[in-house]
């Protein structure tokens, strides 16, 4: 019988080292993958372009606040120069005209020598590279003439950190041969007598005189504040330095134009304050001030600094920039702007030198950091590179070296196996005690993959030490069963532990106690649950760390990062932020958050009391001495202060001459009484030397508000201790005054009310009522006298109207609104007037300008014969404004009268020197004539008096009948008061009643 066998057919063999090899080398390739995937997609290296954007921006924002402050605060702060100057060119002058200054030679050096000193002070006090004046009133043809010769004075100092005492250090660039003499100083290579501009040639060496000065002409009415001018670089002469300016207009108190005065800041000085070396490393950046146009991203060159700004912009003009910003302020240079293929980015913060109506607000100065890409984003291109470096690298090492350890351990496999399969013994199969010796080689060698593993993690270790960062990790599989910890080098270095291998392994309580120790240094923990830490490194320099740690899935993942960079420069920031640079004190936003933070704990406030200060003196000192002595007297005040810090106290600058201290915690208002005088008998005994009076005492005026009697809100004791004070400063100066809810309630607007009043300047919030004044002959009307209505919430009275304007000096605006709203009023109701006078009120110390008055002549040339002029006599006459006035009067065949009469400033002594047209005497004599025979006697007299001198008599406040009579019987030639009619916003005729009474009056 046959036997048929039938043979299996044998599986597909694989060997060990294809089975070992391919699976690894897939392993590590997709490991490379994602690892290269997470660092490149999760926004690591954007993020750090994003913060090196951030860090330009900031850098940028600092230079442009440092610049912005010199330009505005120092540089261009003339103080008080423009007028100083404007006066003695008027005394010089002694009444000739301005434009005489172009022709006549002796006449100019007259007036520069008198105005001299004072530049010469200015360029000394703003330490600035120059100073000028330019005197002159050219017309408007010789500003657009071939030349046009000025006579001026230019003063030059090149290096205004040194002053020597004998100006030695000093060049005239213009000046007369005469006064140069005078001077004693020395004239530049360059030296001119006079300027000589070329308005069609040069414009831009001319624009610094004609530009403020045609802006003063076109813009008459805008303050000089408004109409100041920052040139683009010129050059004063052909061989000279560029230069820039600042220059203001000269005009005297009519309005006439004198000329230009300024300050000169060459290119170079200009150019050493701006620190490119902060912007990047190795000196790659630098800045660049330039004036751009609105709505354009087109920048003129003005000057630059820094090898970079010379190497991409060269000799170019105009820089433009891309329409998008790439970050924030950051904007991406355009190539057409450069002279290199080089990408370049620019960071723009632009400066706020002119006031938003002034004629020049369409220039935008801006300053611009200029980094190129290599320098600004170096870092995170070299960290993409050495990333894709590292990553190739092992990969390749890996495969190679899976590649011969595979085969090292395969061949040995591959013998044994050979010796199994030939093997007949059963001593033999005992080495396959798991069945298959090949599995246990194969498990010797996973475990050998897995220490090469951890070799590639080593690496990577190695990789991010390479990049600068200073980052320590760990890694805790089992925080219930204790066992290993994995920390890197950094992270053991860090903890006190110096290894020279990449990593070690700790034992989990050996962690623990270091961690412990690390928790002594806990500053604080922020509010993403990291942790910061404050503590010595080994160095014996501050360092700090911020710890972050996740929790995944049983095992503990931490960071540990060397953020002391960061703080320090977050500290700083925050310093500046909350204190006085002059007196290290808090600041007003600083004081003002310290404060909302005691109002959330009023059970730590117990009695409180809140004082405002401000400092008596300083201006006189300012003025006197300079502001140096004045910091310097702030200062003083600010240790005064500062000798009463501690718990329960918190002081404060608020601004200029302004302290707020806030006491709180006491019992009672006695023992903190005790405080406030120990504050106040300081301040009294002490005392600030100044050059010729060693002995100056210092003083000040405060306010003192109580919590919680005055007021529960801490906000509302700032504005009633505000008010304490502005009580002292108005009444005793030097006092300590505590609040009054009454005066309060009655005298808070005057603090308050500044804005308001402005407000209702400008917008004309007020109307015009008219009230009848009536003949005592037939009881016709001679006119109405306009009487100001307010609409106001705040200023309700002219009255408070008056005093508010008065104490901000702008009595003048209320003067023209005056004239100007009462004849606007009459006009629109013109016909109901029939001709008819109109009384308007004029403050006695102000009047029109020229300007002003030919605009109202323009306009109202037909109803001024009708006007009667009345001067109250609430504030003390001004002689010569009263003569303009009267002049006025005449040319325009209108009349004058005198108000309030008897009532007001030497009422006889104006009578004699006016010789009015009209007295109007005041109701405070003729209330209840009928009934006070020396009310009548006094009248008597004064209507004698008025006749024999042809004036004629009004009595004001007329309220009843028997008064009527009585001042008919006495003379007086008309009446006003509520009894013939009351103020209406339409005239009105006057009741028949008031008529009949009239002429009745005269039967009796």
């Amino acid at each position: 019988m046959t036997q048929s066998v039938t043979r299996q057919k044998a599986p597909r063999r694989i060997t060990v080292m294809r089975k070992m090899l391919l699976p690894i080398i897939l392993v590590m390739v997709v490991q490379a993958v994602i690892f290269y995937s997470v660092i490149l997609l999760g926004g690591t290296l954007t993020q750090l372009d994003q913060n090196s954007f951030d860090i330009l921006n900031e850098r940028v924002i600092n230079r442009k606040n440092y610049l912005q402050n010199d330009m505005i605060q120092r540089w261009s702060n003339l103080r008080s120069s423009p007028d100083t100057i404007t006066a003695s060119v008027k005394q010089a002058l002694g009444g000739r005209s301005a434009d005489e200054l172009m022709g006549d030679l002796d006449l100019s050096t007259d007036v520069l020598r008198t105005l001299s000193p004072e530049l010469l002070y200015l360029l000394r006090l703003n330490a600035v590279t120059g100073a000028f004046v330019v005197l002159g009133q050219p017309t408007t043809a010789q500003l657009e003439a071939e030349t046009l010769s000025l006579p001026g004075l230019y003063v030059r100092d090149l290096d205004p950190s040194t002053n020597n005492a004998n100006n030695s250090d000093l060049l005239l660039e213009r000046c007369p041969i005469a006064l140069s003499k005078e001077l004693g100083i020395s004239t530049d290579t360059r030296w001119s007598p006079q300027f000589t501009f070329s308005p069609q040639q040069d414009p831009d060496s001319f624009a610094f005189f004609k530009n403020p000065y045609t802006a003063t002409i076109n813009y008459a009415d805008a303050d000089d504040d408004e109409l100041c001018y920052w040139s683009r670089p010129f050059y004063l002469s052909q061989d000279d330095i560029p230069v820039i300016t600042y220059s203001i207009p000269l005009r005297d108190e009519s309005g006439t134009l004198l000329g230009v005065m300024g300050i000169e800041l060459s290119c170079d000085y200009l150019t050493r304050q701006l620190n490119y070396s902060e912007l990047a490393t190795e000196n790659q950046g630098g800045y660049l001030l330039a004036v751009g146009q609105s709505e354009s991203n087109r920048f003129d060159k003005v000057l630059m600094s820094g090898p970079t700004c010379l190497q991409q912009f060269g000799s170019r003009s105009q820089i433009d920039l891309a329409a998008a910003p790439i970050s924030g302020n950051s904007y991406q240079i355009d190539a057409g702007s450069l002279q290199t293929g080089d990408k370049v980015f620019g960071c723009v913060q632009y400066l706020h030198l002119y006031d938003r109506n002034s004629p020049f607000e369409q220039d935008q100065w801006a300053l611009i950091g200029v980094v190129p890409k290599t320098a600004l984003l170096g870092f995170s291109s070299k960290l993409h590179a050495t990333l894709l470096i590292s990553l190739v690298l092992s990969l390749g090492i890996g495969v190679v070296g899976v590649w011969a350890v595979a085969r090292k351990f395969s061949q040995p496999m591959v013998r044994l196996s050979g010796k199994v399969r030939q093997s007949t013994s059963p001593a033999a199969l005992s080495l396959e005690s798991i069945g298959i010796a090949e599995i246990d080689d194969l498990i010797r060698s996973i475990q050998q993959l897995s220490q090469n593993v951890a070799e590639s993690s080593a690496k990577l270790a190695a990789i991010i030490n390479l990049s600068g960062v200073s980052v320590g990790a760990f890694e805790r599989a089992d925080v219930q069963q204790g066992g290993q910890v994995f920390c890197s080098d950094q992270m053991l270095r860090f903890l006190g532990i110096d290894i020279s291998e990449p990593y070690r392994y700790i034992d989990a309580d050996d962690f623990d106690a270091l961690m412990t120790q690390l928790q002594t240094d806990l500053e604080k923990t922020e509010e993403d649950g990291s942790c910061i830490y404050h503590r010595k490194d080994g160095s014996g320099h501050e360092q700090w760390l911020r710890l972050k740690a996740v929790d995944d899935g049983g095992r503990i993942l931490g960071v540990l990062i060397d953020v002391t960079q960061e703080i320090v420069e977050k500290n700083k920031i925050e310093y500046e932020r909350d204190y006085d640079l002059l007196t290290n004190l808090l600041n007003r936003r600083a004081f003002h958050t310290t404060l909302q933070q005691l109002g959330q704990e009023p059970e730590k406030l117990q009695v409180a009391a809140l004082i405002m200060l401000d400092l008596d003196n300083l201006k006189y000192i300012n003025d006197t001495y300079g502001h140096d002595q004045g910091d310097g007297y702030i200062r003083c005040m600010a240790e005064i202060l500062r000798g009463h810090s501690g718990d329960g106290i918190v002081t404060a600058r608020m601004s200029g001459d302004e302290f707020y201290v806030f006491l709180y915690g006491f019992a009672s208002k006695d023992a903190l009484r005790v405080s406030i005088s120990c504050i106040q008998n300081d301040i009294r005994q002490a005392v600030f030397p100044l050059p010729d009076n060693p002995e100056f005492k210092v003083r000040a005026s405060a306010g003192v508000a109580w919590y919680p009697d005055d007021s529960r809100d801490l906000e509302m004791l700032i504005k009633y201790a505000d008010f304490a004070m502005y009580q002292v400063k108005n009444t005793i100066k030097g006092e300590f005054r505590e609040f009054d809810i009454v005066s309060y309630n009655r005298d808070s607007y005057l603090l308050h009310a500044k804005e308001e009043l402005n407000l209702l300047l400008e917008n004309q919030l007020v109307s015009y009522h008219f009230q009848p004044i009536v003949s005592t002959a037939d009881g016709s009307v001679l006119g109405y006298e306009a009487l100001m209505r307010s609409h106001s919430k705040t200023l309700h009275t002219p009255q408070e109207i008056l005093t508010i304007a008065r104490s901000q000096s702008k009595l003048h605006l209320v003067e023209q609104m005056t004239w100007f709203g009462v004849l606007a009023s009459v006009r629109r109701r013109q016909e109901d007037f029939s001709g008819c006078r109109i009384f308007l009120n004029s403050i006695p110390n102000q009047a029109l300008t020229t300007a002003e008055m030919q605009r109202l002549q323009a306009l109202y040339s037909d109803l001024l014969p009708n006007i009667v002029l009345e001067l109250t006599e609430e504030d003390k006459l001004d002689q010569e404004l009263t003569r303009q006035k009267q002049q006025f009067i005449q040319q325009q065949n209108a009349q004058l009268a005198i108000d309030d009469f008897g009532n007001g400033y030497n009422s006889e002594s104006l009578l004699l020197d006016l010789t009015p047209d009209y007295v109007k005497i005041d109701m405070s004599i003729i209330h209840n004539i009928d009934r006070d025979y020396s009310r009548q006697h006094l009248l008597q007299s004064l209507v004698d008096f008025c006749h024999k001198q042809n004036i004629r008599v009004i009595a004001e406040g007329v309220e009843t009948r028997q008064e009527v009579c009585t001042l008919v019987s006495q003379g007086v030639d008309y009446l006003q008061g509520f009894y013939l009619g009351r103020p209406t916003s339409l005239p009105q005729p006057v009741s028949a009643e008031a008529v009949t009474a009239i002429k009745g009056c005269h039967q009796l």
